[in-house]
């Protein structure tokens, strides 16, 4: 059998899959990349760190013991905030979990876990902008390594050459 489709039901198809465990604030945009757009300027500006807020969001579920937590992404700018991705936006992320003792538990990269579309995607967060995505705080964290105790979990977005760090939250597991 042979599906024909047009480029705005695909687009709308992989908006759908896309947006699917995410809260977009405001009007942001999520479509096919342009090589005519720049990543993140605007008449030349460059988006400095400080300006982009990542923000970890823990809720504490009394029926499981792995909380449900959302990484929230605001732009703080007054450019236009870009992120170019093949997979996901969060193909960037990465979670810094450490246990009572300052060790680093959390091994792997959190952004791996996504499949590639093959096809390069935009998210466009304009100026005062907010999005957030459901995440799985101890996904990086081997099933063994994941023992009662307290835990400090940190976000670490890098995309174009910056770094930007969200707040760090203290999580227990019983």
């Amino acid at each position: 059998m042979k599906y024909q489709t047009s480029e705005f039901s695909m687009r709308k198809l992989l908006l759908s899959v896309t947006l699917l465990g995410i809260t977009i604030g405001g009007a942001a945009c999520m479509m096919p990349a342009s090589k005519d757009t720049p990543r993140n300027s605007s008449a030349g500006e460059i988006i400095q760190d400080g300006e982009i807020k990542f923000t970890l969001i823990v809720a504490n579920d009394k029926k499981s013991n792995q909380p449900d937590a959302k990484i929230a992404i605001t732009n703080e700018s007054k450019q236009v905030f870009r992120v170019r991705f093949d997979s996901d936006p969060l193909q960037y992320l990465n979670l810094i979990v450490r246990d009572a003792d300052h060790k680093r538990v959390s091994s792997g990269y959190y952004g791996a876990m996504f499949s590639r579309f093959g096809r390069e995607r935009e998210l466009c967060l304009k100026p005062s902008e907010h999005c957030e995505f459901n995440i799985s705080l101890f996904a990086t964290v081997e099933e063994k390594d994941r023992k009662p105790g307290n835990y400090s979990i940190q976000a670490v977005y890098t995309y174009d050459g910056i770094k930007y760090r969200s707040n760090t939250v203290n999580v227990t597991l019983k």
